[in-house]
Order: C-alpha cells, then sequence, then structure tokens
C-alpha cells in the first residue's frame, strides 16, 4: 500500500495495473463481499448472510474516501468500483420508488449521498458517465417533490463540489468543455439559482429571507448551520426553506470564488496578465486555465447575476449583503482579468444600482404633475429622498475596490462607475441627504458632529483616491477616464431639462466631471503632454456653453490646469537652471583650491576657518545638490545652418551633453581640491573648531556620491578620503576616531551598493578594496585587534558583492574578473602584522568562508569584546558617534558562494598565507584547512571537467608531503594542544581519503566528459595520492595515530574491493582506469604488508600489523568470489578485469615476505604458528592462513590459475617442511 501512495504521488507509475499482490487479493475479496452486503446480498468468504446495510455502507464510504490510490491504480479495485459500488450507490439513489426500511432513513440517505460525493470528487476523471448519471440525479432531486430535509442533503453535497475550486475544474472539463458530454456544472448552477428564486414565491416570503440573513450573520460569527439527521426510526427533522436557500446562495457564492481563485492561478502560471501591470493590448486567453475560466464565465455568469442580483435586492442583513457583494467584487474583477467585457458590464451595472437610492424618471414626472398647492412639499420630499442605507455604502466601497484593480482595463465601462460617483457627489454635497441610521429632519451641521456621518467622510476620501491613483495607471487607461469624463459632461450638458431639480443635477454632474478631469491632470503632471489636449480641449468647448455657471467653471478649471503645469518639476527645473556657464564654474573652482593649496600655510586659523565655513564646504554641498537635482534630459547643439533643407546642429561631447553631466564634472573638482587641501594641511585642520562638522558632512556626501552618484563622481569621492587617510597616517597626524569612521563608511557604501552587475559598480567596489588594502600597509601600526577585525568585516562585505556584480563573467569571457583579481591582489597585503598574530586565525578562516560549501561559522569575526581604543584618544566624540553603525544595512545574511574560477585562484593564495603563519597557529588551522581542500575537491562529482578539484588536489598533496610532515615533527612547549592538534589534523586527513578515494577516485565517467588527455591526467592524479599515501603517510615515520592508520588501510582496502564486488554484467562495462585504480590499491596493501630491509620504523611495523588482516581477507574474498563466478557462468569465460585481479593476487601472493611482528598477529592456531616461528619459517605464514582457497581453485578451469595454486601450495609444502616419503628417506 505504502509503495503504491509512493507511486501515485510521485506520479512515477501513470498506467493502471492489472496484477495483485497475496494482500490486494484478500482485499479484493473483502471488497467484494461489502458490495455484495450493501446489496442486501451475502458474504462468501466473509461468511455472513446479511449486515446492516447503513453499517456497510459507512464502511464502503471510509474505504473510498481513503484509499483512493487502490482504485485509480489496480484495474480489478476500479472494475469492482464501477460495476458493483456504482450501481448500488445509482440503485440507493433513485427517488421514483418508495423508501423502505433503512432506505428511507436520514441517515442511510446521507451516507449514500457522501458516497455518491466521494466517487464525484475523487474518481470523476476515472469514471466519467457514472460521475455523469450521479450528477444529474442530484440536481434533478433538487426540483422533485422530496421531503425538505432530503433536497437539503443534496443541497449539501452540490454546495460542497462549488467551493472547491480543484473539484469545480475538473467537472467543468470533464463535462461543460466534453461536446459529447452534458453540461452538469451548468446545470448545477442553474438548479441552485431556481432555489434562491424559489423564495418569492412562498407565503413565507418575508420570514424565509430574515431567516436566511440570520443565518449568514450566525455564519459570520463562526456558529455553523446545519442538518439534524440523527433522529432514530422518526421523521422528525430540523428542516427549513431558510436553510435550503442559504445552502444555494453558498454554492453560487463558492462558484463565484472558485472563479476567482482559478483566475488568480492563471495569472501566477502567466497564461494572463495582471490589469494593474499590463501595458500592452490584452491577448487572447490560450492558457489551459485561462481558457476554462472564460468557458465558466460565459457559461454562468447570467445565471449567477440574476440569482445575486435578486437576493441583493430582497435582503437587509449586514453580513449576507457583505458576502453577496463579495461576489460581487470577486467575479467582476475576475471578468476584468480575462477582458469578458459583457459580464463586466452587467455586473458593474448591476452593482450601480445598489449605490445611491435616486428616484427615477417616473417619480420625477409624477412629483412634478402633482397639485400646485402640493408642489413646494413635493420638491422638498424629492430633495429629502436621498438616503444611503448600510447596503448603499457596502456597494460603494465594493465599487470603489473593483474600479482601484480594474482601472487599466475598465475602458468605456468608465462611464457607468463616473455615473455612480457623480451621483455619490451630489448626496455628499447634497444638505438634504443622509445615511439611514440618521434622521432626515435633523440639520446639516448636527449631522456632521455625528458619528454616524462619517460614511459620508470615508466615501468622499474614497472619492478623491480613486481619481488621486490615476499616476499609478497606464497612459492608455487615463486616456479611457478622461474619454469617460467628458462623455458625462456632455451627456448633462445636451440633456433636456423641464425643472429645476433635474437642471441643479445637471450642473452637478457637469462640475464633478470637470473638477476629476483637474484632479487627473494635477496627478499626471509629471507626465501631462499625452493628456493635455484631452483635457484643455474639454474645457474649450464647455466655454463656448450657453450657460454662464458652465463657462465660468471651465475658465477656472483652464486657469488652474495652466498654474499647475507651470509651477510643476519640469518648469522649476527650467528655471533653476539659469547659473553661470560649466566652464566658468570650474574655472572658479580650480582658482579658488588652487590658491588654498598653495598658500594655505601663509592664512591664519580664523581666516582658515572662514574659508571652510564659507567657501569650501558650502560649495562642496551646493555642487552636490545640483549633481543631484539637476536635469538628465540630453541638450541639441547649438543650429549653425541648414543643408539639403535640414537643420546642422553643434556637436556635444556625450560627457557634457546633461546638466547633470556638467553638475558632476564640477563636483569631481571639488572633492578633488578638498582633497589636496586635507593631504596638505590636515593637522592644522582638524584642531579648527568647526572641522568637525564639516568632516561629517563630507563622510555624509561622500556616501551619497558612491551611493548614488555617477562613476565619476563616486571614483573622486573615495580618492578624497583614501588619499587624506594614507598621506597623514604614517606621520603619525591621523586620529583613531579619523580612521574608523572612514572604515564604517566603506562598509556601509559596500553594503547599500545596488546588487546588479555593471562596470560602474565594479569599478567603485575595486576603489574601495585597493583603498582598504594601501590604508592597511600604510598605517598597520594603528590597527589592534579591534581595528583588524573591523577591517575583516569591511572586506567581507566587500568581497561579498563580488558574487552578484561579476555572477555571470566567467561565462561570458572566460577568464576572472577584474573585481576578483583585485581581491586576490590585496589578500596576500593585508595578512595580520607581527603585532596582531593572534588575528591569523580569524583571518584564514573568513578566507576559507569563500571557498565553495564551507561553514559560514569558520573564522566568524565578532568584535563585541575587543578592546576599542578609539575611546582611549582624546579627539572630539561627534566624529565616532557621527560615524555610520555597523549593524544599520549591513550586507545580506549568510556566506557568499563565489564562482569555481575565484575558488581555483584563492586556494593557491590561502596555501601560501597558511606557510606564512606561525607555528601554532598552522597546528589550529590545518584541520579547517584539510576541510576546506576536501569540500573543494568532492566538487568533481559535479563538475568533472572542472579545475578546481584538481588544484585542491595538488595543493593537499603538497601539504601531505612538505607541511604537513614539518607541523607534526616540529616541537613546542605546549603538549597538550600539540597532541590535540595533531589529532584533529590526522582525523581530518582520514575524512578527506575515505570521502575522495571512496567517492571520487577510480569511477566511470560519460564517454563525453572529458578528452583522452584530460583522462591521462586525471588518471596520474588519482596515481600520485595514492602514492603519497602509500608511501608518504604509511611507510614514513609519522605520529600518526593506530585508529586514524586502520581508517587509512580501510580505505586503501575499500578502493580495492570495487572490482570484485561488482556485478559479473557491471564488471565487463567498466573502464579500465577503474580496474586499474582498485589493482593499484590492492597493490599498496601488499607492499604495506611486506617485510623492509633498510627503511624499518615503528610506524610501518604497526602498518605492517594493520594491513596484513586486512588483506588475507580482501584476498579470501577475492579467491572465493572467483570460484563461485566460475562455477556460476559454466563455460562462459570470466571477464577480463576479473581475471587479471585473481592472477595479481595469486602472484603477489607468492612473492610477499611477511615480517616476524607481523606473522605473530595471522589467525593460525598457537602451536602452529609458534612453532613455525621458532624454526624461523614464518615469512610465508600468510600462504597457511587461505590454505583452504587455494585447495579449491585447484579445480579452477583457467590454466594460469591453476599454475599460480600449484606454486603457491609448493611455497606453502615448503613452510611447513613437508617433503615426499622418498624424499625423505
Amino acid at each position: 500500500m505504502r509503495s503504491l501512495e509512493q507511486e501515485f504521488t510521485s506520479g512515477t507509475s501513470l498506467l493502471m495495473r492489472n496484477t495483485l499482490t497475496k494482500a490486494g487479493k484478500l482485499g479484493l475479496i473483502l471488497l467484494e463481499d461489502l458490495a455484495s452486503l450493501a446489496a442486501s446480498g451475502s458474504a462468501n468468504w466473509l461468511g455472513v448472510s446479511s449486515l446492516q446495510r447503513t453499517f456497510v455502507l459507512d464502511i464502503l464510504e471510509f474505504i473510498l474516501s481513503n484509499y483512493v490510490v487502490l482504485f485509480r491504480t489496480l484495474i480489478p479495485y476500479e472494475e469492482v468500483l464501477r460495476h458493483q459500488i456504482c450501481s448500488i450507490l445509482m440503485t440507493s439513489l433513485r427517488t421514483d420508488s418508495e423508501f423502505e426500511g433503512e432506505t428511507g432513513e436520514p441517515y442511510f440517505r446521507r451516507l449514500v449521498l457522501r458516497s455518491v460525493a466521494h466517487v464525484i470528487r475523487l474518481y470523476s476523471s476515472l469514471l466519467i458517465t457514472e460521475s455523469e448519471v450521479f450528477l444529474s440525479m442530484l440536481v434533478s432531486a433538487i426540483n422533485l417533490d422530496l421531503p425538505l430535509w432530503h433536497r437539503i442533503l443534496v443541497l449539501e453535497i452540490l454546495r460542497g463540489f462549488c467551493v472547491e475550486a480543484h473539484t469545480l475544474r475538473i467537472l467543468f472539463q470533464n463535462f461543460d468543455m466534453n461536446p459529447k458530454n452534458t453540461n452538469v456544472v451548468a446545470s448545477m448552477v442553474e438548479s441552485l439559482a431556481r432555489v434562491v428564486s424559489s423564495i418569492q414565491f412562498q407565503d413565507t416570503c418575508e420570514e424565509s429571507l430574515e431567516a436566511v440573513a440570520g443565518m449568514f450573520t450566525s455564519k459570520s460569527k463562526g456558529v455553523e448551520w446545519s442538518l439534524d439527521s440523527d433522529a432514530s426510526n422518526t421523521a422528525v427533522l430540523v428542516a427549513s426553506e431558510a436553510h435550503a436557500v442559504t445552502l444555494a446562495i453558498e454554492g453560487l457564492l463558492g462558484i463565484v470564488f472558485a472563479v476567482a481563485t482559478l483566475t488568480d492561478e492563471a495569472v501566477d502560471v502567466g497564461e494572463l496578465e495582471s490589469p494593474r501591470f499590463e501595458v500592452g493590448p490584452p491577448t487572447k486567453c490560450t492558457g489551459k486555465t485561462a481558457m476554462l475560466c472564460t468557458s465558466m464565465v460565459d457559461s454562468m455568469w447570467l445565471t449567477i447575476l440574476d440569482a445575486l442580483s435578486f437576493i441583493l435586492t430582497k435582503s437587509q442583513g449586514e453580513a449576507i449583503v457583505l458576502e453577496i457583494l463579495k461576489g460581487y467584487q470577486a467575479f467582476t474583477q475576475s471578468c476584468g482579468v480575462l477582458r469578458a467585457v459583457e459580464p463586466l458590464n452587467s455586473f458593474l451595472a448591476s452593482l450601480c444600482k445598489f449605490t445611491i437610492g435616486i428616484p427615477n424618471e417616473v417619480e420625477r414626472r409624477s412629483i412634478v404633475q402633482s397639485p400646485g398647492s402640493k408642489r413646494s412639499e413635493a420638491f422638498l420630499e424629492l430633495r429629502e429622498s436621498i438616503v444611503l442605507t448600510p447596503k448603499n455604502v457596502q456597494a460603494l466601497r465594493t465599487l470603489f475596490n473593483i474600479a482601484h484593480r480594474l482601472h487599466n482595463v475598465l475602458g468605456p465601462s468608465w462611464i457607468m462607475v463616473l455615473e455612480t460617483l457623480a451621483a455619490l457627489d451630489r448626496a455628499i454635497h447634497s444638505p438634504h441627504a443622509a445615511t439611514q441610521e440618521v434622521s432626515m429632519a435633523v440639520p446639516k451641521l448636527t449631522r456632521d458632529s455625528s458619528g454616524q456621518y462619517s460614511d459620508f467622510h470615508i466615501l468622499s476620501s474614497l472619492n478623491f483616491q480613486l481619481f488621486e491613483s490615476s499616476a499609478l495607471m497606464h497612459v492608455s487607461a487615463v486616456k479611457s477616464l478622461l474619454s469617460a469624463l467628458r462623455q458625462l459632461s456632455h451627456q448633462s450638458l445636451s440633456a433636456t431639462v423641464s425643472f429645476v431639480q433635474a437642471s441643479n443635477q445637471k450642473a452637478g454632474s457637469i462640475s464633478f466631471a470637470i473638477e476629476r478631469m483637474l484632479s487627473v491632470l494635477v496627478n499626471n503632471l509629471h507626465r501631462v503632454a499625452p493628456l493635455w489636449d484631452d483635457v484643455i480641449g474639454h474645457f474649450t468647448e464647455l466655454t463656448s456653453s450657453s450657460n454662464q455657471h458652465v463657462r465660468n467653471l471651465a475658465l477656472n478649471a483652464m486657469d488652474q490646469s495652466i498654474c499647475a503645469v507651470l509651477g510643476s518639476e519640469v518648469f522649476q527645473e527650467q528655471a533653476s537652471s539659469k547659473v553661470f556657464a560649466s566652464n566658468v564654474r570650474n574655472s572658479a573652482v580650480r582658482t579658488l583650491f588652487q590658491i588654498l593649496g598653495s598658500h594655505g600655510q601663509k592664512l591664519s586659523n580664523r581666516m582658515w576657518e572662514n574659508c571652510l565655513c564659507n567657501y569650501v564646504f558650502p560649495t562642496l554641498d551646493c555642487a552636490s545638490h545640483m549633481a543631484a537635482t539637476s536635469s538628465k534630459a540630453e541638450w541639441q547643439g547649438k543650429e549653425l545652418g541648414t543643408r539639403g533643407g535640414k537643420a546642422v546642429h553643434m556637436l556635444i561631447h556625450h560627457s557634457r551633453n546633461t546638466a547633470q553631466k556638467q553638475w558632476d564634472e564640477t563636483l569631481v573638482l571639488v572633492l578633488g581640491g578638498i582633497a589636496r587641501v586635507l593631504r596638505t594641511f590636515f593637522p592644522l585642520l582638524r584642531n579648527i573648531s568647526n572641522f568637525q562638522s564639516g568632516w561629517d558632512s563630507l563622510l555624509c556626501l561622500v556616501e551619497n556620491s558612491i551611493l548614488h552618484g555617477s562613476k565619476e563622481v563616486a571614483l573622486a569621492a573615495i580618492n578624497c578620503l583614501h588619499s587624506t587617510i594614507v598621506s597623514q597616517s604614517p606621520k603619525g597626524n591621523l586620529p583613531l576616531p579619523y580612521l574608523i569612521s572612514v572604515l564604517d563608511i566603506y562598509e556601509l557604501v559596500l553594503s547599500k551598493l545596488p546588487n546588479y552587475s555593471n562596470s560602474a559598480t565594479s569599478k567603485v567596489i575595486q576603489e574601495i578594496l585597493l583603498s582598504l588594502g594601501d590604508l592597511y600597509v600604510q598605517a598597520q601600526e594603528m590597527f589592534d585587534s579591534f581595528m583588524y577585525l573591523k577591517l575583516l568585516k569591511v572586506l567581507d562585505v566587500g568581497i561579498k558583492q563580488t558574487k552578484i556584480a561579476n555572477r555571470n563573467f566567467e561565462a561570458d569571457y572566460g577568464h576572472l574578473p577584474p573585481l576578483q583579481r583585485t581581491i586576490l591582489e590585496i589578500l596576500p597585503i593585508v595578512c595580520p602584522a607581527n603585532h596582531i598574530a593572534t588575528m591569523w586565525p580569524p583571518f584564514l578562516g573568513k578566507l576559507m568562508e569563500y571557498l565553495p560549501g564551507c561553514d559560514s561559522s569558520i573564522g566568524e569575526i565578532d568584535d563585541g569584546d575587543q578592546g576599542n581604543t578609539a575611546h582611549s584618544v582624546d579627539v572630539p566624540c561627534r566624529i565616532a558617534s557621527n560615524s555610520p553603525k555597523k549593524s544599520e544595512n549591513l550586507s545580506p545574511a549568510g556566506p557568499c558562494v563565489p564562482t569555481h574560477m575565484f575558488s581555483e585562484k584563492l586556494i593557491p593564495v590561502l596555501a601560501d598565507l597558511c606557510v606564512q603563519a606561525p607555528a601554532a597557529v598552522k597546528y589550529d588551522i590545518f584541520p579547517d584547512i584539510i576541510h576546506v581542500l576536501g569540500r573543494c575537491m568532492t566538487t568533481r562529482r559535479d563538475f568533472p571537467d572542472g579545475t578546481l578539484w584538481r588544484t585542491a588536489v595538488e595543493t593537499f598533496n603538497k601539504f601531505m608531503v612538505d607541511d604537513l610532515s614539518k607541523v607534526t615533527k616540529s616541537s613546542t612547549t605546549d603538549i597538550a594542544n600539540i597532541r590535540s592538534a595533531k589529532v584533529r589534523t590526522w582525523k581530518a586527513v582520514a575524512d578527506i581519503y575515505e570521502i575522495f578515494l571512496v567517492g571520487y577516485c577510480g569511477r566511470a565517467l560519460p564517454s563525453n566528459a572529458l578528452s583522452m588527455l584530460a583522462l591521462k591526467a586525471d588518471e596520474s592524479l588519482e596515481m600520485n595520492i595514492l602514492d603519497i599515501l602509500g608511501d608518504k603517510i604509511l611507510n614514513s615515520q609519522t605520529d600518526v595515530p593506530t585508529d586514524i592508520l586502520q581508517r587509512l588501510i580501510s580505505t586503501l582496502d575499500i578502493c580495492a574491493s570495487r572490482t570484485c564486488s561488482l556485478p559479473l554484467e557491471t564488471v565487463e562495462l567498466i573502464p579500465p582506469h577503474c580496474t586499474k585504480f582498485s589493482l593499484t590499491c590492492l597493490q599498496k596493501l601488499f607492499l604495506l604488508s611486506r617485510q623492509r630491509t633498510s627503511d624499518q620504523n615503528s610506524t610501518s611495523s604497526e602498518v605492517s600489523k594493520i594491513s596484513i588482516g586486512t588483506l588475507l581477507i580482501r584476498c579470501e574474498y577475492i579467491l572465493d568470489k572467483f570460484l563461485k563466478d566460475e562455477n556460476e557462468l559454466g563455460d562462459c569465460p570470466l571477464p577480463a578485469a576479473r581475471l587479471e585481479e585473481v592472477l595479481f593476487v595469486l602472484q603477489e601472493l607468492a612473492c610477499l615476505v611477511l615480517q616476524s611482528d607481523s606473522a605473530s598477529f595471522l589467525p593460525l592456531h598457537p602451536k602452529l604458528k609458534s612453532g613455525l616461528v621458532q624454526e624461523n619459517r614464518a615469512n610465508h605464514l600468510h600462504l597457511i592462513v587461505l590454505f583452504p582457497s587455494f585447495s579449491e581453485l585447484v579445480i579452477s578451469r583457467e590454466a594460469k590459475v591453476r599454475e599460480l595454486v600449484h606454486v603457491l601450495l609448493r611455497l606453502v609444502t615448503l613452510e611447513m617442511g613437508l617433503r615426499k616419503l622418498c624424499s625423505t628417506s
């Protein structure tokens, strides 16, 4: 069952099966017996003649709902469902005969209906015909003369289908969209609508409507209404026509919200464009979900509209009104997204009818034609007849929501919205209008102070906000809105009016249209050009009206429009552009700073204070402000004449063709001048009273210039700070807080730089990093532990920016980006100086963090408890306090994962820096470096043709040969730390060999993965790492712990076991280099086990003792596996790789000579072992251990194998001193 569920949920098994397991067959028999019992039959397998049908149906209902995978995967189960269970349900669902016994009980009917619902919901795609019959029976049951409780049960089932978007989608696709099937969903909607409309023909219509409203109110409070049908043996049920109508309304609303959900899904997957973001003209719906939604709307909208508008007209309860208006909003918005024009307009028109209660034309004429004595009273009554009920207020809110959501797609439909808003505007400004809760006789001033009158203020605010939001609309949508306002104005102007009230309404609509057109213009001044003609054109038309009031409104609107445009930012920028020419301005700046730089030593402190306060920093602020606010519009050169009827203009260089670029040039000159002044006179200027405020403003301007200025301005700002700090720090003239403030600025701007790739951003980051490197070199003595950690933190923020700024550089150009080359250049020069040697671990740890797969906790910087020497320096505290805080806008959390090319270049840098580190640091950092190299080596799996893993392997081998042996052999006084570091180091080495040799070496690659040359190089690299392990580590005098030696030898054994562990059919497919790698590992085990003559040491002796046991177990397995495979194959030959392996083992066993210490560890009888050792015949004891395997191989079909086995058996006889009788005599 679990395997079926996994296959079904994962989609791996899309075809149904016909075969069953033993448990499946038993389950099928049980299911058939249950179906038989449900049909009033007997159960043969269960041995039960009968059971209560309600009990059996309850079990079947549970099975249908909880074991869907059985029926959708196994054909026998599906056949039982189709032919037996569905037949039972159809028979039980029929209503054309009298119910007898328990079949007429509500509980039985509910079980039948629930089972039918499960079949439709879960198996409709599998049982098309049966589901169609079920749905038709359910729909027809609503219209039959059945007990009310029965129809309510059916309505509950249909409502469940309607509120589930997924179920509704499946039903509509399978039936309504299939020409061969009936439109069951449309029929279901029509039936629900008939239930809703049937309430008007009842004698208790008003009471039923109140009950329906009460049910929605209870539901809004969390109280669900349900049919109590658990009565036993009685027909006394709690039923109500109101309950049935409520279920039908909820079903219709469920369909509405399901359509909205499916439409949102179509928008999310890109089949439809959201009306808020669509720019181009609407495209035809081609997506599957979009076409489904369009078909659903086309087939249902009229039925749904009639039903919802009817119940909304008749209902007054707040909860039901809100729910139906939500349905209006959801369906109207879906129609807008789907570009369904007719349903959209119809729902909008229906909604507008519920917004303002205005007397119609017939009512107006009846009032006008009343007797003269009562005419004034009639007009008063007419004026006072505008009353906004809660339903009107909620409908208006819904209309505002729809207009905001669909403002880009309403188009011609705007006129209905505007007519309603114009009526609302008249009601808001009418002294005789009120909400329903406020008495109409209350004066206006009294109503203004009432809390209930806040509805008018809210609606008025929403009315204005709708037109203010036109600034967010597309230009085409704004034009549609203006066109609708113009149409509204024309309709009001041309209307034939025969009485005063209508004339006032006409004037009010014209005034509304003019005010809203003006509001739209004012809120779109940033793009006034395409809208100007539409607005002013209509105002011009109104100035020729015969109505003096209308002419005055039009003239006033034209005046306000012109003033608004003239006061806009565009004209303000043109007005503010009347400044000195750029060449004059730049010459003045050069002259100012030339004088200060050349003759500043002659100025007194008071004169310097005056210059800084009145000239230098104000000039900087002015240039920065103008560079940020000047126009970016390109200029056209002066017209020089004409040629061929066309004007000829003077060319302007691209670096000076806008006002902003010219002010950028001025700002660069100012920053350069300030840098020159600070380089020369910084010790003098920092003692001036107002210099600190100027320095603070300079830091803020540098930050703003780097983040928001052009590339030239940003580089000039960086140079201004850099030259000042670098020039003063070697002389000892730079207090520490100034250095801290510069580092804080760099950190802040690096964390805020935009996360997109362009040359300007990369160049800025590059300059900042170079500045940091130069700053550390020049001011190295000023860096204590706290300052160095801050420097690392700033560098870290900058380096992490390279992940985003240079993400695609390698793919585009195939070499390292300039920014990352800069990082590799400055890393060696920012290594810790001698006086802060304790900073080596954080420094190296931070470098390791930039390699793939590294844990961000390595080398994590924490400067919380470090000594902050800045507080001990006597400088104004404002400098430190105004520096940007490190906690503000830091770079994104988590380590950066740079590209592999950067990692390849970083590994040699890391290795060289590790060599430079103090010896004590190497002990602690070596395990982490080895682990990081191991992670880089494992990238071979995903990038076999990459160079990162090769670089990591070469660096790892270098560490094993050169650096690790020096570290392990060095001595120091801290013995405990040395021992702990050595253990951690060797554990890391063992981990790398286990992971890389076992998982990544000697493996088969796709045929097209690498070239032959690369394959040869990789094989050589693999052999090299094996040689280092076998010859340098396991064969040399080292202090490797015994458990590590066992792990290393076990690693070699695992690699040596590959050929013999593979199935025969797989061995034939592996490439030759895989077999060669396995044999090489096996050879290493033989070399480690044999006796040495010259370079014997304690480590090699221990290795020999461990390896001989492992080797003999491996050899025994290889020999036994060979004999077993040979017997299984019969006359077929063994794969060449397996035969080569066995021959190699037999040859090496014959040549193997054991050490006496190793021989004592062999698993032999003590007397036999001691006797042979005493007689100096222990050199070939391993052959005695393997004697049983040799005895079995004597009958091998391979001649070479038999020959070598004979040789080994003769060696065994010699080892044991056995001879033939004739030879002995």
